[in-house]
């Protein structure tokens, strides 16, 4: 199996899905681009009363009384809400989830690939556009009409 250290403490994926309540006040005292002081991760400490470590796709807990991470994943909206929030934007107050993780994305997952195509793969006809537009160059004042 696959081991994981976080800041040097071991890792292990989540086993169910928990809820995060974002409020006003959690948005106040934020930092930018601070993975353990973000609008999140101040949810995340004020909730489940442990250190929290925030990154896009990941949220990692610590475990109380143990010297452990647990991993959760990040859903779309959530994602969408961080990257907002990290660009200079406003974080929306509101309940999210942090899931467990798929199997294939968990550690030690199976990452297993597709097979590789087929070698004599017969090409399609390009399909040529025509009366669409002449040029792509939006901002170009130079560019032919």
């Amino acid at each position: 199996m696959e081991v994981h250290r976080v800041g040097g403490r071991n890792c292990v994926d989540a086993a169910s899905t928990i809820e995060i309540e974002i409020t006003e006040q959690d948005t106040r005292f934020a930092s930018r681009k601070d993975h353990t002081n973000c609008v999140m991760a101040r949810a995340c400490m004020k909730q489940e009363s442990t250190d929290a470590i925030v990154h896009v796709s990941r949220i990692y807990l610590k475990v109380k009384d143990q010297d452990l991470w647990t991993r959760y994943g990040v859903d779309s909206s959530l994602r969408t809400e961080i990257i907002a929030f990290d660009r200079g934007g406003r974080f929306a107050p509101g309940i999210y989830k942090l899931h467990k993780l798929q199997p294939c994305k968990r550690l030690g997952g199976d990452k297993r690939k597709r097979p590789p195509h087929p070698k004599s793969r017969i090409r399609k006809t390009p399909v040529v556009l025509r009366g669409v537009r002449t040029s792509a160059n939006f901002g170009n004042k130079n560019a032919k009409k």
